[in-house]
């Protein structure tokens, strides 16, 4: 949790969606985790690995209702979880894969503000070999997205902002903007 200007935002990076189990950790930490009370949320996606699915965007379509259901034992869980403040999401150009579709659409959807750089545009539809010395990662299939394609070209922010040479904490000029969209400072 970031404190600034009277609001706290929170914050996430997310390293990998190779895999749901990742999309369904932040719906956990937005409805009844450690962010649940932020007043705006960054959602770092910058480096890592890619995998995210477009409807993980379904996130922030605040037109959908969020369902709590509880069973006899009072254990309660949230399905379809919505976050209806405001958000900011972070790339750079080591954004990739799934995570530029987000970014694409996260853009294009007008959902928040898409800070950072260029994405990488390395949007191809892979297939990953274990192999005895490492993983091989094979690009089988082109993607479009909304008829376009990424592979190449990638995704520009709404506000571009460099990285610093080490961006880490209050070294992150990227972090650093989107707290000051968010808190209005």
């Amino acid at each position: 949790m970031i404190e600034s200007n009277g609001r706290r935002i929170g914050y996430v990076h997310v390293w990998c969606y190779a895999g749901s189990i990742y999309q369904r950790a932040l719906e956990s930490l937005l409805s009844q985790g450690a962010l649940k009370d932020a007043d705006a949320l960054i959602w770092d996606l910058r480096d890592g690995w890619g995998g995210a699915q477009p409807e993980y965007l379904d996130l922030f379509n605040a037109r959908a209702p969020t369902m709590q259901v509880t069973d006899r034992s009072g254990t309660s869980e949230f399905v379809n979880v919505k976050w209806r403040k405001p958000v900011a999401m972070l790339v750079n150009g080591r954004t990739r894969s799934g995570k530029e579709v987000l970014a694409y659409g996260f853009k294009k959807y007008r959902l928040g503000e898409l800070i950072g750089t260029r994405t990488e545009g390395a949007v191809l539809a892979a297939t990953a070999f274990l192999m005895a010395s490492g993983l091989l990662l094979l690009a089988v299939e082109d993607v479009r997205v909304d008829g376009e394609r990424l592979e190449g070209v990638g995704v520009t922010p709404t506000i571009e902002v460099q990285a610093g040479a080490a961006y880490a904490g209050s070294d992150d000029p990227q972090l650093s903007r989107a707290v000051a969209v968010l808190s209005g400072s």
